[in-house]
């Protein structure tokens, strides 16, 4: 079984793995439709990439901007070489460290053959999603 098949074991009712980190949580979305979605997107993108961020900015560097819920944003791609390179990266858009910090142990293969999504929920909670190279 792949760790993105073990996840979605784990997923609740709504397609769902919340994690608690101190007083933030954390919630990777496993419904088909998002997932779908966020396949689509990396299909068009030309470079390579191993993780998509809806960013409030596309333009100017990655660390002037913030993270941002998915409606209306800018989806920046970026490619990280190992998962330690996330807490420093999503640390600079926003994301307390405590939280990031967490990230390479519970996004099975961020930063190696996973395309990771980031962004926040309408509630300002951070969601992530593993992407699927294939729609």
């Amino acid at each position: 079984m792949t760790s993105i098949e073990q996840l979605m074991n784990s997923a609740d009712q709504n397609s769902e793995v919340i994690h608690t980190i101190g007083e933030l949580q954390f919630r990777i979305d496993l419904k088909p439709d998002d997932l779908r979605l966020w396949s689509k997107t990396l299909q068009t993108r030309n470079e390579h990439c191993n993780l998509l961020l809806a960013c409030e900015h596309g333009d100017g560097a990655l660390d002037q901007t913030s993270l941002t819920w998915v409606v209306g944003s800018a989806i920046r791609s970026f490619s990280i070489q190992s998962a330690d390179e996330v807490t420093p990266l999503l640390t600079s858009l926003g994301v307390e460290a405590a939280l990031s910090e967490k990230l390479p142990e519970l996004c099975p293969g961020l930063g190696f053959d996973i395309t990771w999504a980031f962004y926040l929920d309408r509630n300002g909670t951070l969601s992530a999603s593993p992407v699927p190279s294939e729609a």
